[in-house]
């Protein structure tokens, strides 16, 4: 009898977590639009493939 009651209160708490992200996403995400062109995708990929050095450089 435990054992069911404990089951339908952790379905409950999952469903309502479910609705919860569900209305986040719905009220913050859903009409988020970004526009990518292939000349900012080409500068984006090119900067990534170089080496960058932060800080100091270390003797050595």
């Amino acid at each position: 009898m435990k054992d069911r009651k404990l089951a339908r209160e952790l379905i409950l708490i999952v469903i309502v977590k479910l609705i919860a992200i569900a209305a986040l996403w719905w009220a913050v995400v859903r009409d988020t639009n970004t526009t990518v062109t292939p000349q900012a995708m080409e500068t984006r990929i090119s900067q990534g493939t170089q080496p960058t050095s932060q800080g100091h450089p270390h003797d050595q």
